[in-house]
C-alpha cells in the first residue's frame, strides 16, 4: 500500500509483532496523527512517524507523529512481546519530546543527537523518550529489544563527551578520531544505562546494523581506521583499502570485544567525498552463521563459496550490494557474493 500526504514521506524501518501486525518508522512533513495516536509536533519540518497496520495492510491501527521545532528522522524500529514499539533516529531539535526520568532528557548540543523512544502498545503515548548525544553529533541507526524489555541501540558519535559507562570496552573517543561507533543498552523503563560503549580504531567508525544473540549484541558498519581492533584469528585483521566493512560481537555487559573482523577490498574508486568503499548495513544471526549485507565499490571484494555473482558490475556511489556469511567467531568467510548491476545496489535489511 501507499501511505503519504502532499509532501514527501520516507519509511526507513519495519517490524512485525506476533500477530503479524506491521510497524513502520520514518519521517513526514505534513501527515497528521490519527485520532487517539500520540501527537507532539512543534515545528513544520520533518517529524518522526510510527505507523501500525493490520496484517493485510488495509487498516491503520495507529499513526503517531512526534518531533520538535527542527528536523527529525526515524531510522529503525523494534517491537516487544506486548506490542510496544521502540524507535531510534536523529533529532535536530532542542525541544524534541522527552520524558522526565529519561537517561538524557536534554539535548546534548551540536547539530543533532540520537534519540530512543518507546510507544505504548496502543500508540497513544510515549512511555519514555531520551536523547543520546554530546557536544557534536550522533546518529541512531539500529535498535533491538530483548525478552526483558531492555533496549539496545547502535549508531555513531563524534562527541568526546558522549555518555559511556565505567568498565565499558571503550569509554572515551580516541584523540583525533572523527567518529566512533556506539552501542548502548537501556533499562526497560529507559531511566538507566545498562552499558554504553564506543568502538573505534582512532579514525572513523559507524555502526549501521545491530542483532542480538544469546544476550550479546552484534554490530556491523564500516571502519576507516588503520588500527581497527580486530580480534585474534579474525578473517581480515587489517584494513585493505581506505575503509572496510566490519562485523563485531560484544560481551553481554559491553565490557569486552569478543570477536571482530574487517571485510572489504583493497581497490576502490570513490568519485564522491565521504563515500565509503565497503560498508555493512545489515546483520542477522542464524544458528551458527553470521549473515551480513551491505554495499561495496571494490572490484576485489573477498569472495568465497559458490558466489551467485563473482564480478563487480558497477555503480559510482554505492557500487554493488554484497552478501556474506561468516562463522560465529568471525575467523572464516564461508560464502559471499556481489549482487548488482551497472548502477547503484545496496542491501539494507536481512531475514532468514
Amino acid at each position: 500500500t501507499f501511505f503519504g500526504g502532499e509532501f514527501a514521506e520516507q519509511a526507513n524501518g519495519i517490524a512485525l509483532d506476533s500477530e503479524g501486525n506491521v510497524y513502520v518508522v520514518g519521517q513526514t512533513r505534513d501527515l497528521p496523527a490519527a485520532p487517539g495516536s500520540f501527537n507532539s509536533i512543534t515545528g513544520t519540518s520533518e517529524d518522526v512517524f510510527v505507523l501500525k497496520l493490520d496484517p493485510t495492510l488495509s487498516e491503520v491501527i495507529y499513526f503517531a507523529v512526534f518531533g520538535g521545532s527542527a528536523r527529525e528522522r526515524g531510522s529503525a524500529i523494534a517491537v516487544d512481546s506486548q506490542g510496544a514499539a521502540y524507535v531510534t533516529g536523529l533529532a535536530f531539535s532542542e525541544d524534541f519530546p522527552t520524558t522526565a526520568a529519561a537517561v538524557q532528557p536534554n539535548f546534548g548540543g551540536g547539530t543533532r543527537d540520537a534519540f530512543v523512544a518507546k510507544l505504548s502498545p496502543d500508540g497513544s503515548r510515549l512511555e519514555y523518550s531520551t536523547y543520546l548525544g554530546g557536544a557534536l553529533f550522533e546518529d541512531g541507526n539500529a535498535i533491538q529489544v530483548d525478552e526483558t524489555g531492555a533496549v539496545y541501540v547502535a549508531g555513531a558519535t563524534a562527541s568526546s563527551d558522549f555518555l559511556t559507562t565505567p568498565g565499558a570496552f571503550l569509554e572515551t573517543l580516541p584523540t583525533g578520531a572523527q567518529r566512533a561507533a556506539f552501542v548502548v543498552k537501556l533499562s526497560p523503563d529507559g531511566s538507566a544505562l545498562g552499558f554504553s560503549t564506543l568502538l573505534s580504531g582512532g579514525d572513523r567508525e559507524e555502526a549501521f546494523a545491530l542483532a542480538l544473540n544469546s544476550g550479546k549484541p552484534w554490530i556491523a558498519g564500516y571502519s576507516a581506521s588503520a588500527a581497527f581492533p580486530a580480534t585474534p584469528g579474525a578473517f581480515q585483521p587489517e584494513r585493505n583499502g581506505a575503509d572496510d566493512a566490519f562485523v563485531a560481537r560484544l560481551s553481554a555487559d559491553g565490557s569486552s570485544l569478543e570477536a571482530a573482523t574487517l571485510l572489504g577490498g583493497a581497490i576502490c574508486n570513490r568519485p564522491f567525498g565521504g563515500v565509503a568503499c565497503d560498508q555493512a548495513r545489515a546483520i542477522h544471526i542464524d544458528g551458527g552463521r553470521v549473515i551480513v549485507g551491505g554495499d561495496t565499490l571494490a572490484p576485489d571484494f573477498p569472495l568465497a563459496g559458490r558466489s551467485l555473482q563473482r564480478t563487480f558490475a558497477g555503480g559510482v556511489a554505492f557500487g554493488d550490494a554484497f552478501a556474506a556469511i561468516l562463522d560465529l567467531e568471525l575467523t572464516e568467510l564461508q560464502w559471499s557474493t556481489y549482487l548488482g548491476g551497472a548502477d547503484e545496489d545496496q542491501i539494507n535489511s536481512l531475514l532468514t
